[in-house]
Formats: C-alpha cells, structure tokens, sequence
C-alpha cells in the first residue's frame, strides 16, 4: 500500500463514527509478490463492514476477481483506487430472526423457504440446500430491494435455549431452541453505499 493510505482510510473511517477493528495490509500475494491490497473490518453500531481497497497493480483483474465474493457489494474509484465495500446490518438480521421464529416449529424445506418469501424475499433456490448427510442443516440465501439475507438453521446438539441475541462483530442474529440454532444476516445495499461514499469523499480543505 502506498505509504499513509492505511492511516487515511482510518481517519475517514473514524471521521465518520466508525470503529476499525483490522486492517492487513497486502493481504493477496501472487508468485512470491505482495499485490497492493488492504482488507478491513469495521463496525459502528449494527452495522459490520469488510472493506477491500486495490491500488494500481499488474495483477489488478485477478485481484478482483479473489477479493469482492459476497452479495451487494459496493464498488467505486479513487483515482487509480479501487474499493470494494459490503455491510452486515444486525439489526435487520435481528428484525428477520423475530419474524422468522415458525422456523423452529418441524416443517418441510419448502415450508421454510415459504416462510422466508411470505417476508417480501426472493429466495435463490440454486444457493438454497437442506443437508442432512453430517448433521441437519439447512441454509437459505434470498434477496429483495437492497437486502440480501443468508439464513441458517442447524442441528447444534442439546443446549439451554438461548433467546434473541445480535453480535455487531459478526453482523449476526442468533436464537437457540434445544436442539436447533436459527443464525441470520442481513446485507444492506444501501449502508455498502454509504460507507463507499465516505472512503471516496475528498479530504476536507
């Protein structure tokens, strides 16, 4: 990275009421050379950010391609920069958890996948599975207008229920009930946006 643009973007950051949680500096090395890639975690209230920031580098189209996986990510340019930006909002995923406790009650694959498109969403069926070879699991990823959400209900053994609970750290929303754990996250388009505009903004006179 060159030099000062990590303690930029963290001023930035903080400037706007966000807490850095890390940052790696040339955090992809291809053939023994480091490309000039920062990752960093970020949080501020419900909301957890990763932040993929790319200079000018040979490798730019593979760097691309390795780093920006994950639903609704916002992208935009700083000169010869590059950044990449995608928000968890735990209390979205918390607000899903609430409505979404009937997946607790036995039901069917497609009772449950009813249950999450009856929330307005569209579920991706492709991403979508119900696994029992190991131990029952059953993932759903759906999306509407500037949301993404991935939910996960899961065989965890028996503990003591555990009532609704967030973890801004992760940007997750979890609930217990014997057996079974229901873990939602809920990517938001808009705070991506947001927290992009404030990496590209120019720095104050």
């Amino acid at each position: 990275m060159a030099a000062g643009e990590s303690e930029k973007m963290r001023a930035r950051l903080a400037a706007a009421g966000w807490s850095v949680v890390r940052v790696r500096e040339n955090a992809l090395v291809i053939k023994d050379v480091p490309m000039d890639v920062t990752k960093c975690t970020t949080t501020r209230g419900p909301l957890r950010a990763d932040v993929v920031r790319r200079g000018l580098c040979a490798e730019a189209d593979f760097v691309d391609h390795t780093t920006t996986f994950g639903p609704l990510v916002a992208v935009g340019w700083a000169g010869e920069t590059r950044y990449h930006v995608k928000v968890a909002d735990a209390a979205r995923a918390f607000d899903e958890l609430a409505a979404l406790q009937g997946l607790f009650d036995p039901c069917t694959f497609e009772a449950s996948i009813a249950l999450v498109e009856a929330r307005g969403f569209v579920v991706d069926r492709r991403a979508s599975v119900e696994d029992e070879y190991d131990e029952f699991h059953r993932t759903i990823e759906a999306r509407k207008a500037g949301e993404h959400m991935s939910l996960s209900y899961a065989y965890r053994g028996y503990g003591e229920p555990m009532g609704m609970s967030v973890c801004p750290s992760s940007g997750d929303a979890e609930m217990r009930q014997g057996s079974f754990t229901l873990t939602i996250r809920v990517w938001s388009l808009a705070a991506a946006e947001d927290l992009l505009g404030v990496l590209l903004a120019s720095p104050a006179p």
